[in-house]
């Protein structure tokens, strides 16, 4: 969205302190300046004016131009001419400017045709013409392709809103806090699910490491008694008498075959 430039908002701002004290006759010259006026494309703190207000019963035609150039396009001045004084051809220029900002902001591939018949122009070099001049006004931001006889539109510029426009936005914006406050607490609902969810995890876990700890000492305990019974001592001590007994007969063996060689020798 295109930022209105701060020469828009110095020139719309001597036209309202100007309103201020300006009634009657001197009310509608100035309205009828500032629609033609450049820099000048939106008119909401002009309509907002007590004293402007007043012209819907004093002067409905001139309160109708005005909306016309806040909210309206040249469609609507072509329906109903006679409900605004005669426009001059730089007010319908501005219009046609204004048409086309409508028209930016409802799609991004605006067809020439589509748009010459909107902004009720004749010829191609009109149209091109009021394009380049919408971007030079800094009100869109365009590329004109004539090979494929459209405006691609990039970004536009705001209008002003319709006291309709913002029942209308009060309502989506309503809409969307409520839908937001429903995911909201979907969302705390998930957390706690998913908090409680961690904490069982967490407890089943410690459980299941203090009974594999248990069953270790367990373990450890059954094998510290199987080593220290009478029946395990008495076990070792036999096993250390029969590998006495099988070492002994072979040193015996050994003294007897000693002897035998000792006797057949003193025989000799």
């Amino acid at each position: 969205m295109i930022e209105t430039r701060s020469e828009a908002h110095e020139a719309l701002e001597q036209f309202v302190l100007l309103a201020k004290t300006s009634k009657g006759a001197a009310l509608h010259e100035l309205i009828k300046n500032v629609i033609e006026a450049n820099n000048v494309f939106v008119f909401g703190e002009l309509l907002a004016m007590p004293n402007v207000k007043e012209l819907k019963e004093s002067s409905p035609k001139y309160y109708n131009l005005l909306e016309l150039f806040a909210y309206g396009t040249i469609s609507d001045y072509r329906n109903s001419p006679d409900a605004v004084p005669p426009l001059s051809d730089a007010a319908i220029h501005k219009l046609r400017v204004l048409t086309l900002v409508t028209l930016a902001n409802t799609q991004c591939l605006l067809p020439y045709t589509f748009l010459q018949e909107q902004l009720g122009l004749d010829n191609l070099r009109s149209l091109e013409d009021l394009v380049i001049y919408a971007v030079y006004e800094n009100l869109i931001v365009a590329k004109l392709d004539r090979r494929m006889s459209h405006v691609e539109i990039r970004q536009t510029a705001s209008r002003d809103i319709t006291p309709q426009d913002l029942d209308i936005m009060t309502g989506t914006l309503s809409r969307w806090c409520h839908l937001a406050d429903n995911v909201s607490g979907d969302i705390d609902d998930q957390l706690l699910t998913a908090n409680e969810a961690r904490k069982l995890f967490l407890d089943h876990r410690t459980r299941l490491a203090e009974e594999v700890e248990n069953v270790k000492r367990a373990i450890h305990s059954t094998q510290d008694v199987s080593l220290s019974s009478p029946m395990n001592v008495e076990n070792r001590a036999v096993s250390s008498t029969s590998e006495r007994s099988r070492k002994s007969p072979k040193v015996k063996s050994s003294s007897r075959a000693t002897s035998a060689k000792f006797h057949v020798s003193s025989t000799k």
